[in-house]
């Protein structure tokens, strides 16, 4: 019966029901390496993957229930050189057969097969995985040709160039008139000498996006034959980061208004209040009447000087914290006039002409209180800083450029040394002529 079993092209063990292998064929050394000496009395166990084992004894099991029974079963077998070979196994229990006295396994190679498949579902779930991700990815050939694309990247293709791509398409012929070529090709072209690199791209059209690209050459043995692009999405990360650096910059502000504040309040209190006490204190000592009554005008002086310096850290404050005060739109020449009405009283003292047009801008939807401050203390300032010798002239124009609004105050007044005092211009309660109150 052996010789029988030594015809057979596709190797075959026979073993007892303790798993202990009596015989195997010639061909045993084809598919796994072993002489047939080598199998001898050697267990089952040593040879069938431990993953497959299980299955094998649950189905062995069975089978020895009843004569004639087999069993099919796809496993893995080890080979002499240590790696493991895919088998389609049939088993069959011959225990009670004249002349074989075994349970008789027959093994087919399908090893290939199985690559096959398993290359099958790789494709499939790699092409799952690509064409279900929200990021663009793509290859491309040294002629700027399209190997290959995901579902993604082909419908922003669509989008940007209204057709649909294919395999050899070349990426700039639909792309002729688009904004980003050139960028795009200088990107290539570094790729294409051997530089792999992301660039940060900002998009303002079809929407305001901003995408991180990387950018890997594809190489043939020394040959660079093309480039593959992957592209994420990155606009939520970068506003984020614009955001937080608001944030930031308003922080600074903040600390330099507290600071600002700080100093107000240690120097320009500290000066009327001193001056208060000390004219409190020089009414204690024995004054003739005229010293004591010019003493008290003093006190009365310095204590308006002080509930005024109160009165405009008070509107100062307001300003800076009424952002919430409701917007509409404000028109130049009306709060032209309510400006000028209120400072009527130094208008009429001086020889004063004032020359507006807003005819390129008349209006702006703002805070009535910002614009009107703006108005109120520039033309207060140029009527404050005139100058002595000449009638003072002041012309207020509107213009818009670039989408901003843009409003111009010129005098012919003393002026200020902007050289000098540039980065102290706006500051609070900076005063650059000490000859005039401030």
């Amino acid at each position: 019966m052996k010789n029988d079993f030594d015809l057979y092209a596709d190797p075959v063990t026979l073993i007892d029901n303790e798993g202990k292998i009596l015989y195997s064929s010639p061909s045993i050394e084809r598919l796994f390496g072993y002489k047939q000496d080598e199998f001898k009395l050697a267990k089952e166990s040593d040879y069938i993957h431990p993953e497959d084992f299980p299955k094998y004894l649950k189905q062995k099991e069975k089978l020895l229930k009843f004569h004639g029974n087999s069993f099919n079963l796809e496993m893995r077998l080890k080979h002499k050189s240590g790696h493991w070979v895919w088998c389609e196994t049939i088993v069959t229990n011959l225990l009670e057969e004249k002349n074989v006295h075994a349970i008789v396994s027959n093994f087919r190679d399908i090893s290939v097969k199985k690559l096959e498949l398993e290359n099958i579902l790789l494709r499939e779930n790699l092409n799952a995985l690509i064409n279900n991700s929200p990021d663009l990815m793509w290859i491309i050939d040294a002629n700027f040709n399209f190997i290959i694309s995901n579902t993604s990247f082909q419908k922003v293709f669509k989008r940007l160039s209204g057709n649909n791509i294919k395999q050899g398409d070349n990426m700039f012929r639909f792309l002729c008139e688009h904004d980003d070529k050139e960028k795009f090709k200088s990107f290539f072209d570094r790729a294409f000498k051997g530089e792999s690199f992301t660039e940060l791209i900002h998009y303002l059209s079809p929407q305001d996006a901003w995408s991180e690209i990387s950018f890997n050459p594809i190489k043939d043995n020394s040959s660079i034959i093309g480039c593959a692009c992957f592209s994420h999405n990155v606009t939520e990360r970068i506003k984020s980061d614009i955001e937080l650096n608001v944030m930031h910059q308003d922080d600074i502000r903040h600390t330099k208004n507290l600071e600002q504040f700080a100093y107000i309040i240690s120097h320009n209190l500290r000066s009327p209040v001193a001056h208060i006490i000390g004219l409190t204190n020089l009414l204690k000592t024995n004054l003739t009447k005229e010293d004591r009554a010019k003493s008290e005008q003093s006190i009365y002086k310095a204590a308006d000087n002080l509930d005024q310096l109160t009165k405009d850290l008070n509107q100062i404050l307001q300003l800076k914290s009424d952002i919430s005060e409701q917007k509409k739109q404000i028109f130049f020449g009306k709060i032209l006039e309510e400006v000028l009405e209120i400072l009527t009283f130094a208008t009429k003292k001086e020889f004063l002409e004032i020359d507006s047009d807003f005819s390129k801008l008349k209006s702006i939807f703002s805070i009535k209180g910002y614009i009107h401050s703006i108005f109120h203390n520039l033309i207060s300032n140029s009527i404050k800083y005139r100058h002595s010798k000449k009638p003072l002239q002041i012309k207020v124009t509107s213009d818009l450029k670039d989408d901003k609004a843009i409003l111009s105050f010129k005098d012919n007044g003393i002026g200020i040394d902007l050289v000098k005092n540039k980065e102290h211009i706006f500051g609070l309660y900076k005063r650059f002529h000490t000859e005039i109150e401030g």
